[in-house]
């Protein structure tokens, strides 16, 4: 994933039921620093209401109103866990905590409440931060998948890393859930191996009814300025993050210690003769217990206890944990990271006393402390989880090296409209201004050319006429102008004198000149068609000798008809021959003697000027 470069601001928002939380976190000198926090209540919604089994409107008329069925047992279940029809989520292992038995629930948007936190932020110092999102798992779907060998060598064999080709994983998950994988609104999350050795991965999903998708389109349909809107994550992959900076800070602690030979006291370093560091992750909300076993940095299983939320004490939460944990066959566990909704306080110390010699501590301890601003929020949880998320953007090397890369948000949405504070008349002005500038540039080289091609015209002429006085030259042109000029007026008269300097004459003797060197052809008519175009019909003894007299007239063809006269063949045409346009051979005589006259009574003259004359 290609995210830009953060700036001075973040702002995280996280979507939990009917209610928007936000925080605006800021890159300082000693790491990330919350700015301010925002809650909200979500008011509009987009979509149409679903009809619920039972109700009036989806019944018939002939159906008994509040008939049902309840069934209990004699299915397939999704799995072989004990109590699986309360921890299974209906979609493999961590379904996602789909609330209301699978209902899908109308697309809430919040574009008004975003945009008015955005201003918020403008009104003290940040006006354009970059914005990360966070949704529950209400709004996403989780699947496990196990990846058999056989598949990975179709495509790609798995790394040193354990990384398998994202294509690969996609295709695996929709021949899973028999459906078509968005995937650009998809990501995968790093598993241990089962037991059998196979490589697995939990599959996040955003579900079409995702709020965020929805609110940045309405935003986009009524052309306002987008937001900054950088990424969309979910809430267990935000976990998983924060339990790999957990383990990152505490294993680094823990060979601070051990090189000081200091023994760690309240939490078991991962030793080598230990084995793998387990990390237990709860979140206790108001409509159900997430559950996270991390075996290092990678997630051993993931569960949603719909059954079980905040407000249950804090012993039953425990004993549901710990009763999940020997259904896993977890083992013993060195940390847990616990977050609530309500009584925090009191669900750390109940862990404390059933996990007595293991590190137990709020997950709030990994993020950056919340500036007094006199705000009592609702849902510390939901704030904590917008710090969650803004932190993905942070320039903190921990939080940087610790989420997974997770974006749920399609390409499109992550683009944002130029908006440039500038008017049409200043573009007007810019295309006024360039097109002066290239009017007058070729302007100049327009005049330059013609410089070029004066003088070279000039230096053409030999030295003492290209630097003669003006005045001579004038004069000497005049002369000439004058003897061509009367020159020009007896050839006229001359040409009017000569027997056949007639163009038409011409023309006539050219077609029988012509027509006797062809032979076996004869002209019955000759008549003009124009003003410079003769019609000629006649008869010739073959095809071909038409062809040639058409050829050495420069003439075309009109028609061509074949008759048989007294059992010989006879071609009759029609052609147009165009006139030839010259003078007589005697005036072309008399005007090349004028020239050679001209040039021996006057030898200074130039050969080309007088030739020009003429």
């Amino acid at each position: 994933m290609n995210i830009s470069r953060p700036k001075d601001s973040i702002l995280g928002v996280n979507i939990a039921g009917r209610s928007l939380h936000a925080v605006l976190v800021q890159d300082g000198p000693d790491g990330p620093e919350v700015i301010k926090k925002f809650s909200r209540q979500l008011s509009s919604t987009v979509g149409a209401e679903i009809d619920l089994p039972g109700s009036a409107e989806s019944l018939d008329d002939d159906s008994p109103v509040g008939d049902f069925t309840i069934q209990f047992g004699g299915g397939s279940s999704s799995s072989d866990l004990f109590l699986s029809s309360e921890f299974g989520a209906g979609e493999g292992v961590g379904g996602g905590g789909e609330a209301g038995g699978g209902v899908d629930t109308p697309i809430r948007t919040f574009d008004m409440e975003i945009q008015e936190i955005l201003g918020e932020c403008g009104e003290i110092g940040f006006p354009d931060p970059l914005v990360t999102f966070s949704v529950s798992t209400a709004h996403v779907t989780c699947v496990e998948l196990q990846i058999a060998k056989e598949a990975t060598s179709k495509k790609t064999e798995e790394d040193d890393e354990g990384k398998i080709d994202n294509s690969l994983l996609i295709e695996l998950l929709a021949a899973q859930l028999d459906t078509t994988v968005d995937e650009e609104r998809v990501a995968f999350l790093p598993m241990t191996k089962s037991d059998g050795g196979l490589s697995r991965r939990l599959a996040i999903m955003s579900k079409p009814n995702d709020p965020v998708a929805a609110t940045l389109a309405a935003i986009r349909e009524r052309k306002t300025r987008m937001p900054a809107v950088r990424l969309m994550d979910a809430e267990v992959s935000l976990f998983y993050g924060l339990a790999r900076a957990a383990f990152f800070l505490t294993a680094s602690e823990a060979a601070v210690e051990n090189e000081d030979g200091d023994a760690a006291t309240d939490f078991a370093p991962s030793m080598p003769m230990m084995g793998p560091r387990k990390t237990l992750v709860v979140r206790a909300g108001a409509e159900d217990t997430l559950v996270m076993f991390m075996e290092d940095d990678k997630l051993l299983h993931y569960e949603s206890l719909r059954s079980i939320t905040t407000y249950d004490a804090p012993e039953t939460i425990c004993s549901r944990v710990l009763l999940l944990q020997d259904e896993y066959g977890v083992g013993d566990v060195q940390h847990v990271l616990l977050l609530s909704d309500d009584r925090e306080e009191a669900i750390v110390e109940s862990f404390k006393m059933f996990f007595s010699d293991t590190r137990v501590e709020s997950i709030r301890s990994y993020l950056p402390k919340f500036e007094s601003d006199g705000v009592e929020s609702t849902s510390s949880s939901n704030a904590a989880l917008a710090v969650a998320v803004a932190l993905r953007l942070s320039g903190d090397e921990l939080y940087q090296g610790a989420y997974a890369d997770v974006n749920l948000l399609p390409k499109k949405l992550l683009r944002r409209r130029i908006k440039l504070p500038i008017t049409w008349h200043v573009f007007a002005l810019y295309g006024a201004l360039f097109v002066t500038v290239v009017f007058f540039v070729g302007r100049y080289f327009t005049i330059e050319s013609e410089i070029s091609a004066k003088k070279y015209k000039v230096e053409q002429y030999s030295t003492d006429v290209a630097y003669a006085d003006p005045a001579v030259l004038q004069a000497r042109v005049d002369s000439i102008r004058a003897i061509t000029t009367g020159y020009q007026r007896a050839l006229v008269v001359l040409d009017s004198l000569l027997i056949g300097s007639d163009k038409w004459s011409r023309s006539l003797e050219s077609t029988n000149r012509e027509a006797g060197v062809v032979k076996g052809i004869w002209i019955d008519r000759w008549r003009p068609a124009g003003a410079n175009m003769v019609e000629i019909k006649g008869n010739a003894t073959s095809r071909d000798r038409v062809v040639s007299l058409a050829e050495r007239l420069d003439g075309q063809i009109a028609s061509l008809t074949f008759s048989e006269i007294r059992e010989w063949p006879v071609y009759t045409f029609e052609m147009k021959v165009p006139l030839r346009i010259e003078l007589p051979e005697a005036a072309r005589y008399l005007r090349e003697q004028v020239v050679l006259e001209n040039e021996s009574a006057n030898p200074t003259t130039p050969a080309t000027a007088v030739s020009a004359a003429n």
